[in-house]
C-alpha cells in the first residue's frame, strides 16, 4: 500500500480513537501540517523513536500542542512505534558487532525500556551468542593500531557497548591469540 497525500487525506484525517474522540488534524493549522509533513519527512529516510521526533520538532520551534497532535496522530496511523523501531535497532546493532550494554544504553536515551520488549534480550541474539566471542571478532576484523593494543582493543570494545568484562576478557584472549601467531602486541 501506497500512502500519499490522498491517502493520508481520506483514511487518516478523519479518524476517531476508542472513545469517539476526533483524532483528525487540525487542517486549517499549517503549523500542524508542516509539522505533520515534517514527520513523514523523517520516517520516509529511516524509522525513528518517537523522543527523537519529538527532539527535531522542538528543534524546529514548534508549539508542544502541535507536537503533541501530530505525535498522536504519526502514532494512531503506524508512522511511529517505539516497539518496531527498538526490534530493528537492536538486530541490526548486533549484526553490526555492537555490544548489548551499548544498545541498553542508546535505547535508554531514546526514552525506550528494551527489557518492555518481550523476551529481551535473549530473543533477539543470534543462536549460541556469546558478548565475549563477539568482542573478540571486533578484534579480530579491525584490530586497533595503536602504540599500546591491548589498551586501544580494551577502549574499542568499550566505545562498541561491550560490559567492561566482555571486553578485558575478550581482550586477553585476542593477545593471547596474538602471542600463538607470534604477532606481538
Amino acid at each position: 500500500m501506497i500512502i500519499d497525500e490522498a491517502y493520508i487525506r481520506e483514511n487518516l484525517l478523519s479518524q476517531t480513537d476508542s472513545n469517539g474522540a476526533d483524532l483528525k488534524l487540525i487542517t486549517n493549522n499549517k503549523t500542524a501540517q508542516k509539522a505533520f509533513n515534517k514527520i513523514e519527512r523523517l520516517i520516509r529516510v529511516r524509522d525513528r523513536a518517537v523522543s527523537e521526533v519529538e527532539a527535531r520538532l522542538i528543534q524546529d520551534e514548534y508549539p508542544q500542542e502541535v507536537i503533541n497532535e501530530v505525535i498522536e496522530r504519526a502514532l494512531m496511523c503506524g508512522y511511529l512505534d517505539d516497539l518496531r523501531f527498538a526490534e530493528v535497532f537492536i538486530r541490526t546493532r548486533i549484526e553490526a558487532g555492537k555490544g548489548l550494554s551499548g544498545i541498553i544504553r542508546d535505547l535508554k536515551r531514546l526514552q525506550i525500556d528494551p527489557y518492555s520488549l518481550e523476551g529481551f534480550p535473549y530473543q533477539y541474539l543470534p543462536e549460541n551468542y556469546e558478548a565475549i566471542d563477539s568482542a573478540l571478532n571486533v578484534l579480530l576484523k579491525k584490530p586497533p593500531r595503536a602504540k599500546n593494543k591491548p589498551q586501544a582493543a580494551y577502549a574499542k570494545l568499550i566505545r562498541e557497548g561491550y560490559a567492561s568484562s566482555d571486553a578485558s576478557e575478550a581482550v586477553q584472549r585476542w593477545v593471547n591469540l596474538a602471542h600463538e601467531t607470534h604477532s606481538c602486541c
